[in-house]
């Protein structure tokens, strides 16, 4: 008699210790861990699916199958207790079988539950099934209450995966060793692709290499060679006036092959080769600018402001570089980092994205969304144009302009605050 009740007192330990370890099994599965399931174990993902789906009826399931399995070690115990030393045993009864409840069947039953939570949940998700099927009308009560309560708070859904979620989980690998820092970097970038503007990465129409379309196609080869360029706008008249897009290839082709070595072709003129220009407004994102290369086959866009006049141009190659950084062919000169930290602080390029900026100092800078440059975030918070040397505080630190150019900011030092933790 007595071996048996101590028998049914373990089984009801090891049952408090199963509802315990697979609550906190399924509370602590991510997304990730979900689909991993599913592609291994597809009938038993699904259910998984399910249950995680509804953490009301998980919860109450979990829940009412501990306290009846807590309320029947109670009383077994106190029953064991009374026949074998009497009530006055019951006060050290209840001290051992609360120690024993703590260890083994709350505190490393979830221990474990966390570390192996994708294999407890595969095993256990058909009996968690089959006893919200069994305690239905008790678990009916229980979520009818609590989602009264949830209305009662008017708190919105939480929502299971957010942007923020993943650039954290991105952060967390790279911290762990998981990812490389350029990966890192890489994975944020596409994660922006839909959020920067071309405004933020093109070629401004002052630093644009342009040809006129009249010019002979040898005067403008010699040129194009010279500049390092395999494409180039054509202008007429007016350099801001973009009427094609020229390639070095066409132009080798039509003054060096024998097959057109004809006198008519020794006259030709850019405006004869010419390929018609791929226009996109400079508010355009620049995965949309990337989609419109990729269906026009062209690996250059004229950028035009609101009022249609020429902002600059955008190339494939810079689009591509917004993810993977920068590159360099065999005739381009490297350019300066946009951000290079010293003993002075942060020497930061006027042009540089304010995204990149965020990226070095490890936070948020607030500003309006149409701003997108260090450039234009710092003459946003002046009544005027900056002039060289001057001071713009912020909260987070002091920039100072150290290189203008007609109404541009071309270089400026950053000096954190600090006091500011996240600039260590």
């Amino acid at each position: 008699m007595l071996s048996s009740h101590l028998f049914i007192l373990f089984f009801l330990l090891i049952l408090s210790s199963f509802f315990s370890g697979t609550e906190t099994a399924f509370t602590s599965l991510s997304i990730m861990d979900i689909e991993t399931i599913k592609k291994h174990h597809p009938k038993q993902g699904k259910r998984v699916e399910k249950l995680h789906s509804r953490p009301d009826i998980l919860l109450a399931t979990v829940l009412i199958g501990n306290n009846l399995v807590n309320i029947g070690i109670s009383v077994l115990s106190t029953d064991l207790t009374i026949r074998l030393f009497g009530s006055a045993a019951l006060g050290i009864t209840t001290g051992i079988l609360t120690l024993l409840i703590l260890v083994f069947g709350e505190i490393m039953p979830k221990q474990l539950a966390i570390l192996h939570n994708v294999f407890i949940v595969t095993h256990t998700a058909r009996i968690i099934s089959l006893l919200s099927f069994i305690f239905a009308p008790l678990i009916w009560i229980l979520a009818s209450l609590s989602r009264a309560i949830q209305t009662l708070s008017k708190k919105n859904p939480r929502t299971h995966l957010t942007l923020d979620g993943i650039l954290h989980m991105v952060k967390h690998a790279e911290n762990i060793g998981i990812l490389e820092n350029y990966r890192t970097r890489m994975v944020k970038s596409i994660f922006r692709f839909n959020d920067v503007s071309v405004h933020a990465i093109m070629t401004h129409r002052t630093k644009v290499f342009s040809l006129p379309q009249t010019m002979p196609l040898d005067e403008a080869l010699q040129l194009i060679t010279h500049a390092g360029y395999s494409r180039v706008p054509v202008f007429h008249k007016d350099p801001e006036h973009i009427v094609g897009v020229i390639l070095e290839k066409d132009v080798i082709k039509h003054l060096y092959s024998p097959k057109y070595q004809g006198k008519e072709d020794q006259d030709l003129t850019l405006k004869d080769l010419l390929l018609p220009p791929v226009v996109v407004p400079e508010s355009w994102k620049i995965h949309r600018v990337f989609g419109k290369l990729k269906s026009e086959r062209l690996n250059m866009a004229i950028v035009l402001d609101e009022y249609g006049g020429l902002a600059g141009i955008v190339t494939m190659e810079d689009l591509v570089e917004e993810i993977i950084g920068e590159l360099y062919d065999e005739n381009e000169e490297k350019q300066a980092k946009k951000i290079v930290k010293d003993e002075a602080g942060y020497s930061i390029q006027g042009d540089t994205p304010i995204h990149v900026l965020e990226d070095v100092l490890g936070h948020e800078i607030p500003h309006d969304k149409s701003i997108e440059t260090v450039g234009g975030f710092l003459s946003s918070l002046t009544e005027s144009f900056p002039a060289q040397g001057d001071s713009i505080p912020t909260d987070f630190g002091t920039f100072t302009i150290q290189q203008i150019s007609r109404k541009q900011i071309l270089q400026v030092l950053f000096l954190p605050h600090e006091s500011d933790p996240r600039m260590s």
